[in-house]
């Protein structure tokens, strides 16, 4: 009985394999409907759905989300344990795409703010309440957004993660922060040399729609280069700056074209 359930499984995998893409494209089609993991904003921008959910939900600190870790606790937690090694942490919460361009899911929301789009300001206000060091770039977006040019926004069009414009200005926001510990004027100065690249990506929420409508997008990033044109190399075993990181510092690093990321 159990390897004729085995089978039966395999053929109804087959055919559910067989028959979604052309139900996901009639979706699309019909509905503009990007499928179970995006929405679908303004300009055919494409949001990743937990992104949305996120600002829609209550937050950690909402007596509903009983079921949901504070992050504050965790945060805090690593604090103490770096703090007693004589460690410095310095925190950076990633905006995410819908907070920074929420008149793309809506056009009667504020298109210049971040702060009443997203539950991480809750974040930074209860981290800054217990003394911990961060940045916010929800503020630094919000600003650089009113800069936007049409095919140069910060953010990808089919992608949950910025675009290189994003990142740099992140990069840029983040290391004038570092430079004001009492410990940077002891960092090794080094120079470096940038050469612009185009990137052609289709983007990651468009590859999990399983649909093959979307064009790659271009975007131009900046390749970190030694100043003898030689390929970006530093001892990252004497760095004195440890960077933990997902998949916003990957982008553009690991990620074509490689050495021009965050």
């Amino acid at each position: 009985y159990l390897r004729a359930y085995e089978h039966r499984l395999e053929n109804e995998n087959a055919m559910v394999v067989t028959l979604r893409p052309k139900y996901q494209a009639l979706l699309w089609n019909v509905f503009r409907d990007p499928g179970e993991k995006g929405v679908r904003g303004d300009s055919d921008w494409l949001f990743y759905r937990e992104d949305v959910n996120y600002l829609v939900r209550p937050s950690p600190f909402d007596r509903r989300s009983d079921s949901l870790d504070n992050p504050v606790t965790a945060i805090l937690d690593f604090k103490r344990q770096l703090d007693a090694r004589g460690i410095r942490l310095l925190v950076v919460l990633m905006p995410g795409k819908p907070s920074v361009y929420p008149e793309k899911l809506n056009k009667d929301a504020a298109p210049h703010t971040g702060r009443d789009f997203s539950h991480s300001m809750t974040v930074l206000d209860s981290l800054s309440a217990h003394g911990v060091d961060y940045v916010n770039l929800f503020e630094t977006f919000a600003q650089a957004k009113k800069l936007d040019s049409r095919g140069n926004y910060l953010y990808l069009d089919k992608d949950t993660h910025w675009t290189p414009r994003g990142a740099e200005l992140a990069a840029q926001v983040i290391a004038k922060r570092v430079s004001e510990y009492d410990f940077a004027e002891a960092l090794p100065v080094k120079e470096y040399a940038d050469s612009a690249v185009k990137v052609e990506r289709t983007g990651d929420i468009a590859t999990m729609s399983g649909l093959d409508v979307f064009k790659a997008q271009t975007v131009t990033a900046h390749k970190v280069r030694e100043t003898s044109g030689a390929p970006f190399k530093d001892d990252f075993r004497a760095s004195q700056i440890l960077i933990l990181g997902d998949s916003y510092s990957r982008i553009y690093e690991t990620d074509s074209p490689m050495d021009a990321g965050w």
